[in-house]
């Protein structure tokens, strides 16, 4: 097969990751050509900066190249494209999120299945796992939304090797990937798609994940697990809080109070 050929950065179209500027009086305002702002202050970006139109007016040719090789990064990421991704990427642009999509490299992996990369993204480039794109979630959040059988291997991936954070909630509803991964159960689905699901739930409860983490709307995983009739996610997570329950009794009966009254209901009626 013919490889590829890397496209020319000088000649590449930024039309469709830079918004079109226009100033009050109508006129269309250009980025400078150095990389400081008109003041004369220098421009300081993070990887994960959101770049705003006020922003975008300071950014010079390099930062415009650095954008756009971002966004090519993502589309070889979600497509499995390997070899491209290995000669576009740098590894201080690892944890940048795109313009277009508002992931970074490691959520578009995620997200198109590719597992190969997720663990080439980890083990060569060092990508932070528990970086937060712009769309407010990480790469393990990503993966419990998918309901294909390769995002239980992509989930190990990221926790074994990763060290994914576990416990860590999404900007949107404060909720951790154990949540959303809740959230996705469908009573209608077929088996298949439960299997996995249920197999990622457990490898987070084996993994200590807080089954006790509160969203922003007060819910815990147990609360949404009832709600969507998700019975063997709620196993799982009721066996978990046992293990708690017999820990807090060696050492304390007192924390046995902070237990929600449906937690202790769904362990009754087990």
């Amino acid at each position: 097969m013919a490889e590829k050929a890397v496209e020319d950065v000088s000649t590449m179209n930024f039309e469709d990751d830079l918004p079109l500027l226009v100033a009050e009086n109508g006129e269309r305002n250009e980025p400078d050509e150095d990389s400081e702002a008109k003041d004369g202050t220098e421009l300081t970006m993070s990887p994960n900066d959101i770049y705003t139109e006020d922003s975008l007016v300071a950014i010079g040719n390099e930062e415009r190249i650095t954008i756009s090789l971002t966004r090519a990064v993502v589309s070889c990421a979600i497509e499995g494209d390997l070899a491209m991704l290995q000669k576009l990427l740098h590894p201080s642009a690892v944890d940048r999120s795109d313009l277009k999509h508002g992931i970074t490299p490691l959520v578009a992996a995620v997200r198109g299945g590719r597992t190969e990369i997720v663990r080439h993204l980890i083990r060569q480039v060092k990508a932070d796992v528990n970086v937060k794109c712009t769309q407010g979630v990480t790469a393990l959040m990503e993966c419990m939304r998918s309901r294909q059988w390769f995002s239980v291997e992509t989930a190990r991936v990221l926790i074994d090797e990763g060290k994914a954070d576990l416990d860590a909630t999404d900007k949107k509803d404060g909720r951790t990937a154990l949540m959303i991964l809740t959230s996705m159960w469908r009573p209608m689905a077929k088996q298949g798609t439960c299997r996995v699901e249920t197999q990622k739930a457990k490898l987070l409860a084996d993994a200590n994940a807080d089954v006790l983490a509160r969203s922003h709307a007060g819910l815990w995983a147990l609360d949404v697990a009832r709600e969507k009739n998700a019975r063997p996610i709620e196993r799982i997570l009721c066996a978990r809080i046992e293990t708690m329950m017999l820990h807090c009794l060696r050492r304390d009966v007192e924390p046995l109070a902070m237990l929600h009254e449906s937690i202790l209901q769904a362990i009754i009626l087990r």
